[in-house]
């Protein structure tokens, strides 16, 4: 693992993130981006069949660890498997959670005093 727990959890928790792979020559790096189980499941089993068939030393993965700003930080398998871990424990099996449900959306009238 080269992530932090406290990273992994975070990631889970704002159930979005963006994994950069770049998989070596010929070709360009590839973002995966998701929200849910169906997405970290489809980069777990690409980084498989990645490392099956074909190992380069020029392979580069980067994941945005970042809450308010993009902060790049390299990442292994072992990473998304706890990724996945930390959001089912969160949100359990679905795809899409909805994560404004708990905060609050409700308008607050503020009584504003105003001088002529």
């Amino acid at each position: 693992m080269l992530l932090t727990p406290a990273n992994h959890r975070d990631i889970a928790r704002r159930a979005q993130w963006y994994f950069d792979c770049y998989f070596g020559p010929p070709g360009d790096s590839v973002v995966f981006t998701g929200d849910g189980i169906e997405d970290l499941d489809g980069l777990i089993s690409r980084l498989n069949n990645n490392a099956a068939t074909n190992y380069n030393a020029s392979q580069r993965f980067l994941c945005d660890v970042g809450t308010q700003y993009a902060d790049w930080r390299q990442f292994d398998i072992e990473d998304v498997y706890a990724i996945r871990a930390q959001y089912l424990a969160y949100y359990g099996n679905v795809n899409r959670p909805d994560v404004y449900s708990t905060g609050s959306n409700t308008a607050i009238s503020v009584e504003i005093a105003y001088q002529p």
